[in-house]
C-alpha cells in the first residue's frame, strides 16, 4: 500500500539528528525528539591545532568580524555585546608594549 506521497510506509523513517557539545559548555541544549545529543571532551594539544589549521585553511572558512576594539576599550567591546546586534565577532587587539611606540 501506498501513501500520499506515492512511497511505501516503510519508506518513511523518522529523522534523527545529532548534535554535539563539548562537556562543560553551559547551558545545556535541551531534549528534543528526533535529536540525540552526544556529549564529547576535548583534547587540545599541537597535533590538534595543527590539524584544525590544515581544516580551516582547506575548507576557506570566514570569520565574520563585527567589530575591533583595543584592549584598553574592552569595556565598550562589552556594552556593544550587550545590545544584542552583533553579526559576527568582537576582536579584542592586543598589542605587545615592546614593539609598539
Amino acid at each position: 500500500m501506498q501513501g500520499s506521497t506515492g512511497l511505501s510506509p516503510s519508506v518513511l523513517l523518522p529523522l534523527r539528528f545529532q548534535c554535539y557539545r563539548l562537556n562543560g559548555v553551559e547551558p545545556k541544549p535541551k531534549k528534543r525528539r528526533g535529536i540525540e545529543i552526544v556529549s564529547y571532551d576535548a583534547v587540545a594539544g599541537v597535533r590538534q591545532f595543527d590539524r584544525l589549521g590544515r581544516a580551516v585553511d582547506e575548507e576557506h572558512l570566514v570569520v565574520p568580524i563585527s567589530d575591533a576594539y583595543e584592549l584598553a576599550d574592552a569595556a565598550k567591546s562589552h556594552e556593544r555585546l550587550a545590545e544584542w546586534r552583533v553579526l559576527g565577532k568582537i576582536v579584542l587587539t592586543v598589542r605587545n608594549a615592546t614593539t609598539h611606540s
